[in-house]
């Protein structure tokens, strides 16, 4: 029993999973999204930076050339600022709505769709030392750290590994400049063609860890959600109800249908009965494709069904073949299969044939 209550061995259940999300405790990477972020920010600007970079000079040197056509320094200076954050703004503006887009499928993709304030409610228990100096010193804490370590290792070695080689170029493009007296341009340009390819493979070799640790994260939820053998049976029970209730709810209902059944067992025209255990009522309508089983009953619920017959004078028909089969393949309520209509057919035209009168008398005088 101790067993049952502490050792949590089961997965958890789907009601389980659904109160976590509503919590807001979900596995989710805040390192995943960001580096995420920063490799498409890279990877858009190693595609269109040039691009973008040509629109901003010839903005530029424009905008320098026209400077003289204004009336007033102040003049100038406002339509120049103007124009610079128009052309910022529209340049910019396809790069800044690809990454918030980019933020909102990371999160998605991670989590789903989850909104919840549980998180910013205020829990006492944040301000505990101990809980705190536990959590600190926790395996998840650990691994973190590991992971940290891991990405802090990855990007000093590939930064290494770009600067050594590229370092004698740049020294070239500074000797260049030194000797010629130009080649400024050349020099800007290869610092931020290499800023971006660095800043690529960094958010990528970041972004691959990231991954690495989410899913970590996922394991990690998944277990803390693990439940023990008792509490998914007290989960159980809560969900679908106390089984004494149930049970008491089950007897209840077979009771009232017992008791519509009796009642439109007095319609039947006639009942087909196995002397010692089964009896089932049948009644023909005439716009019916076949008899329809109003009442049915076994030993001690087939002895009422044949008192009910003696005071309405329902015909009792003995055929215990085709009383056990009625009784085991056609519920209360449904018609008679058509395997069974010969069989039927023949007790009905007996009944009709030979306690048509006596039938109808008897019938009026029970239900005066």
């Amino acid at each position: 029993m101790s067993d049952d209550q502490g050792e949590k061995t089961e997965q958890p259940t789907q009601r389980r999973l659904e109160d976590s999300r509503k919590e807001g405790q979900v596995a989710r990477s805040a390192d995943l999204s960001g580096s995420a972020l920063m490799l498409l920010a890279f990877a858009l600007l190693h595609v269109f930076g040039k691009t973008m970079a040509r629109k901003l000079e010839g903005a530029t040197v424009q905008w320098l050339s026209r400077a003289g056509e204004y009336d007033t320094p102040a003049q100038s200076v406002q339509a120049l600022l103007g124009a610079g954050l128009w052309l910022a703004a529209t340049t910019l503006a396809p790069l800044l709505l690809a990454l918030l887009l980019g933020a909102l499928a990371l999160n998605v993709a991670q989590v789903g769709w989850v909104i919840s304030t549980k998180p910013l409610e205020w829990k006492f228990d944040r301000l505990n030392p101990v809980t705190g100096m536990g959590k600190l010193l926790s395996l998840r804490s650990f691994v973190r750290m590991v992971f940290g370590m891991a990405k802090m290792a990855l990007v000093g070695a590939l930064l290494y590994l770009v600067l050594q080689s590229e370092i004698p170029t740049f020294l070239g493009l500074m000797k260049n400049m030194s000797t010629t007296g130009n080649g400024t341009a050349r020099i800007a340009a290869f610092v931020a063609e290499e800023t971006v390819l660095l800043g690529l493979y960094a958010s990528l070799s970041l972004t691959l860890v990231s991954l690495a640790e989410y899913f970590y994260q996922r394991w990690q939820h998944r277990q803390d959600l693990m439940m023990s053998k008792q509490e998914v049976k007290d989960e159980t029970r809560n969900m679908e109800g106390d089984p004494q209730i149930k049970r008491r709810r089950m007897e209840a209902q077979r009771r009232m249908a017992k008791g519509r059944m009796m009642k439109d067992a007095r319609e039947a025209d006639v009942m087909v009965v196995n002397p010692t255990h089964f009896t089932v009522a049948l009644k023909y309508e005439r716009d019916a494709q076949a008899p329809r089983v109003v009442a049915k009953g076994a030993d001690a619920l087939a002895l009422k069904l044949r008192q009910v017959a003696a005071e309405c004078g329902i015909p009792l028909v003995e055929r215990p073949q085709l009383a056990r089969s009625l009784y085991r393949h056609v519920e209360v309520g449904e018609a008679v299969p058509q395997r069974f209509w010969k069989a039927v057919a023949e007790v009905l035209a007996y009944v009709w044939r030979h306690d048509a009168g006596k039938r109808a008398e008897m019938l009026e005088e029970a239900r005066a």
